[in-house]
């Protein structure tokens, strides 16, 4: 892991995103944590921002939802990674998802240790 990556987590459940945001920072990375889809898009398309090594959003979110910010990225930027993370029951995105661009869809509840394993394996392949 090169040291400060930054990562981005969107999801609109405050719990959730506070839980990833403690953890990641735990391991070391720089996170910024955002509650929307819309309020992401600041974070990778301005061009004056520090665009993150990472994303993590989740899929059900609204107004835009983890598709529609997911497709938006891979336009914009399609060498960044993104995993995605789903409420239970949205297991058959996976193909979808996957399909766009992203590195994998975890489904929550998910252990964070495979969570870890996932953004290290993403950010791994990526640089």
């Amino acid at each position: 892991m090169k040291p400060q990556m930054k990562i981005l987590v969107v999801d609109d459940d405050a719990a959730m995103l506070s839980l990833l945001k403690d953890f990641l920072s735990t391991l070391g990375y720089r996170v910024d944590a955002v509650s929307s889809g819309a309020a992401a898009l600041p974070f990778v398309l301005n061009p004056d921002s520090n665009t993150p090594d990472l994303v993590i959003s989740d899929v059900q979110m609204k107004p835009m939802n983890g598709i529609e910010l997911l497709r938006r990225l891979k336009t914009t930027h399609p060498e960044l990674p993104v995993v995605m993370i789903s409420s239970f029951g949205e297991r058959d995105r996976e193909r979808e998802v996957v399909e766009m661009g992203a590195k994998k869809l975890l489904a929550k509840p998910f252990p964070l240790r495979e969570l870890a394993l996932v953004v290290e394996q993403s950010l791994k392949a990526a640089s």
